[in-house]
């Protein structure tokens, strides 16, 4: 858990620093964040009894969820604006309760027919791709929307 841990407080920094950097797409690093911790969590499974591979992964996922984390706000203030934050803030903070209720049982319930945490780690780790591959999608309508917005007002101005 320390590994973890301190990883996570080392990638919220640094994912603070490169998310506010003006090259910077939000989008793309966030997809990028949650993507490869997917795939962390499936090569998890390697690390057999190595107490030491066990903590290089949680050191591992610790950075990119922390990652993750630090640019979650931005982010959302990217996808709806700053106006309508405090709601979103809300929908997504109900939504992320239903799946905690969800995610931890159904966890619980493949440990126990498998007797072992692969399709734990699995199922976790496919659910972080499936995820990045929405973050990828949002990013890519969302540049669509504002590009349309803009040319619209170019038109208007016109």
């Amino acid at each position: 858990m320390s590994s973890f841990g301190a990883c996570s407080i080392t990638g919220r920094i640094a994912a603070g620093f490169i998310g506010n950097l003006k090259c910077t797409r939000r989008d793309l690093l966030s997809f990028g964040y949650v993507f490869t911790a997917g795939i962390v969590c499936i090569l998890s499974i390697f690390s057999g009894s190595s107490l030491i591979l066990h903590a290089v992964f949680a050191g591992c996922f610790g950075f990119l969820n922390g990652s993750y984390h630090s640019l979650y706000t931005t982010l959302l203030v990217d996808i709806v604006g700053l106006s309508e934050l405090p709601k979103a803030m809300g929908y997504i903070q109900l939504v992320k309760c239903i799946i905690s209720a969800i995610s931890l049982p159904l966890a619980g319930l493949l440990f126990d027919v498998t007797q072992n945490y692969v399709a734990t780690y699995l199922f976790i780790g496919i659910s972080n791709i499936i995820g990045g591959v929405l973050f990828l999608c949002s990013g890519i309508a969302n540049r669509r929307r504002r590009s349309k917005n803009e040319s619209a007002e170019i038109k208007e101005c016109s």
